[in-house]
């Protein structure tokens, strides 16, 4: 909701004032969050346990390398959407707005998510969401001048991340074995938004620069793809 807030706010503003206000404003709201997370209450100690052994199985690592494919793939999203329509002639707010049908769209589906767990495999959201990323970065880096393939490609947010993330996360409780589990999330969480997202930034900054967006978001749709291959991975796992 802090996002949507942020965008939508954030893009008017843009229109009409200076840029160079926007990190005096950053500047107040990571205050504003410090003086925040000053206020939690300190949790309780916790006796150690050993950890328990256990291996990087077959399972395991396809799902570790679903979740790098799919954060690699925002890469260019992340870093470049936001300076793509502004070249292809948007305004700031729409430019706003766009963003936040995505976030939009996202909780959306984390709202019917019990109901997708009952009905599907946890690799078929997984699967599903690839092939919805590959459809969206294309659209993303070669159709950005259709505005309504624009709206179109930003609800499948919900599915490249929305849904992803959930099942991804899901899968991660299953995979590891129980005596790993705060291991096993902070595992995946390193992998995929740490090295994962690094990966797909500076990828889009160097594709960016050789070939421009299209080349961008055609690597991020590529990697979509190997996703999708690894989501199969999972499915032949029972997952």
């Amino acid at each position: 909701m802090g996002f949507i807030a942020a965008v939508l706010a954030g893009g008017a503003w843009l229109d009409i004032g200076p840029v160079q206000a926007l990190p005096w404003a950053l500047l107040a709201f990571a205050l504003a969050a410090l003086a925040v997370a000053l206020t939690l209450p300190a949790g309780r100690a916790r006796a150690h346990v050993a950890p328990a052994p256990w291996r990087l199985d077959g399972p395991i690592l396809a799902l570790l390398a679903c979740g790098f494919c799919m954060a690699a793939a925002h890469g260019t999203l992340y870093v470049f959407f936001t300076l793509h329509l502004e070249r292809s002639g948007y305004r700031a707010t729409t430019i706003g707005v766009l963003w936040t049908l995505g976030v939009v769209a996202e909780i959306v589906v984390f709202l019917y998510l019990p109901q997708l767990f009952r009905r599907f495999a946890l690799s078929a959201i997984l699967a599903a969401s690839f092939a919805c990323a590959v459809v969206r970065f294309l659209v993303l880096g070669w159709l950005a001048d259709a505005l309504w393939l624009l709206v179109i490609a930003q609800l499948l947010h919900a599915a490249t991340f929305g849904a992803f993330h959930a099942a991804a996360v899901s899968a991660a409780h299953r995979v590891f074995p129980e005596a790993a589990q705060a291991r096993g999330q902070t595992l995946f969480s390193s992998v995929t938004y740490g090295a994962g997202g690094a990966v797909g930034a500076l990828a889009a900054g160097w594709l960016w620069q050789a070939g421009g967006p299209g080349l961008a978001f055609t690597a991020s749709a590529l990697a979509g793809l190997a996703g999708l291959l690894f989501a199969t991975a999972l499915k032949r796992a029972g997952l």
